[in-house]
């Protein structure tokens, strides 16, 4: 979940699952952004879990922008679908459902019968699975983008990155109204650049801790993973 934003304003760009960004440029980033792992059993046309699943989808995309975020589940064992959608925190819900919609298609599109998938937009992510994944932290999976400037001065940045994600971390995860949403800026020494913003964001059937030790274990990891870049974004499912 890492991408790069413009210095004087932080975009209107989305994480996934659990995500973080620190930016104080702007960055490049293609979405939308799927994972459609091999490992997973593909289902075949005309059966009862891919009628599940075009049930589903559906009710994710009506319903998932009231909120910004919705979990539900089709059909029974052994064909059930689980789904689940997230808007990034601060964005409207038509914004947000028309995010949402195109989500909805274009997963079907990008992963075409596979039984689990997960698809990223910059507003938006959608994850679909025939296993159970709901209330679980899983950052197995992670991606990872990064701005192609590079800083010349590495220490004080990842000192000042550091302390404000750890912020953002402990009010997403443990202040209710936040919604395990959170953003904020650091002043930086650079005068070309005086300004990090940083963004991070749960999905909301995680428990508080679950929340705050995945994202730490993403922010932890910004010092060697992006050591150098101006920006960056982790998306997980």
């Amino acid at each position: 979940m890492a991408v790069l934003f413009p210095l004087s304003r932080l975009p209107q760009s989305l994480l996934p699952f659990l995500l973080f960004i620190i930016a104080i440029v702007a960055a490049t980033a293609q979405f939308p952004i799927q994972y459609c792992p091999d490992s997973v059993a593909n289902y075949t046309a005309n059966t009862t879990f891919q009628s599940n699943l075009g049930r589903l989808l559906p009710v994710l995309a009506a319903n998932g922008s009231a909120n910004g975020f919705l979990n539900a589940t089709a059909g029974d064992l052994p064909d059930r679908v689980y789904g689940l959608v997230l808007c990034r925190g601060d964005v409207a819900p038509g914004t947000c459902g028309s995010c949402l919609a195109t989500a909805t298609e274009g997963v079907v599109q990008a992963c075409p019968y596979k039984k689990s998938a997960v698809i990223w937009y910059d507003l938006c992510m959608l994850r679909y699975s025939n296993l159970p994944f709901f209330s679980v932290a899983d950052s197995n999976v992670r991606v990872r983008l990064a701005s192609t400037e590079n800083l010349t001065e590495t220490a004080r940045f990842n000192q000042q990155v550091g302390a404000m994600m750890s912020g953002l971390v402990r009010y997403a995860a443990y202040n209710a109204s936040a919604r395990m949403f959170a953003t904020g800026a650091a002043g930086y020494v650079d005068p070309a650049a005086p300004t990090i913003y940083g963004m991070v964001q749960c999905t909301r059937d995680l428990s508080a801790d679950d929340c705050a030790g995945c994202l730490r274990g993403i922010t932890d990891e910004i010092p060697e993973r992006y050591s150098g870049n101006r920006g960056a974004r982790t998306l997980t499912s």
